[in-house]
């Protein structure tokens, strides 16, 4: 059995949105939670009115229903700002939005400011639909960042990249301390990734060099690994550079241009993960 794309949702017009359904957006915030799909935030190009429109709404889709629901209405209603290439984690019934990029919208409308990024965390009552800002316990915390990943393993998020970043992070829930566990790489150094050619290389290989708009995957299942010794050996964490594929979708989306997505599906008797690039 091959994995197979199936479109859930046509698209609508107008690419705006209306009141049954979102706009369109790319670099927006989305997860899973009891059977809908949750997105808020994003950016899109509105080319009817030649205007930037960054987004701050929230909507659920229900997965079994098909349907869209606008559940807040964004910044005016007490979100936070506007933006996008944010990284979002489902944890105890909230969604938690951290970091991502405004490009300096608000004093800059139509001259996109490059290092407008946030640090800053937001957590989304699941139940209730009420933004609340995260305060940060005292001590540490990483530099502003968008375009990186975040994923869950226990009660803590890991944190890793961004845009022209490399360290690793964790951000324990119940005590909302911060924690480094992977300082940036020095991109002199003579271990680092980009000076290397794979596999030629002897000994195991180094952490991934600083990137941008990857994706996360955690794996509580996998034993302790000392592939990395400049990382701390955690047994929930699996560092990960090349995912191969076991199957081939049947068809794939349309315009969904450079965007990566990684799928679990079974095959006999076995689990197969597949690493799948839409266009």
């Amino acid at each position: 059995m091959e994995a197979a794309w199936e479109n859930v949702s046509p698209e609508l017009k107008p690419l705006a949105g209306s009141r049954s359904f979102p706009s369109v957006r790319y670099s927006a915030c989305a997860v899973a939670y009891a059977g809908q799909l949750v997105v808020t935030h994003g950016y899109f190009y509105n080319h009817a009115i030649h205007h930037p429109a960054w987004q701050s709404d929230a909507w659920t889709f229900d997965t079994a229903t098909k349907n869209w629901q606008k559940v807040h209405e964004g910044e005016r209603a007490g979100a936070p700002s506007a933006r996008y290439s944010t990284s979002c984690v489902v944890w105890d019934d909230a969604l938690w939005m951290y970091g991502g990029d405004d490009g300096g919208h608000k004093r800059s409308m139509f001259n996109y400011v490059f290092g407008a990024h946030f640090s800053e965390m937001w957590r989304m009552d699941l139940r209730t639909f009420q933004w609340r800002k995260v305060n940060y316990a005292a001590g540490a915390v990483p530099p502003k960042r968008a375009l990186h990943a975040a994923c869950v393993i226990g009660s803590a998020m890991y944190v890793y990249g961004g845009l022209e970043l490399s360290d690793t992070w964790r951000f324990d829930f119940p005590t909302r301390k911060w924690q480094l566990l992977a300082a940036p790489l020095d991109a002199k150094d003579p271990n680092h990734p980009n000076a290397i050619e794979h596999p030629a290389h002897p000994g195991p290989p180094p952490p991934p060099a600083a990137r941008r708009d990857h994706a996360p995957r955690a794996r509580a299942d996998r034993p302790p690994r000392a592939a990395f010794p400049t990382l701390p050996e955690l047994p929930e964490l699996t560092y990960v550079y090349v995912a191969h594929a076991t199957g081939r979708p049947t068809a794939r989306p349309q315009g969904r241009r450079g965007r990566q997505l990684f799928l679990r599906f079974r095959r006999g008797a076995g689990e197969r993960n597949a690493l799948l690039r839409c266009c």
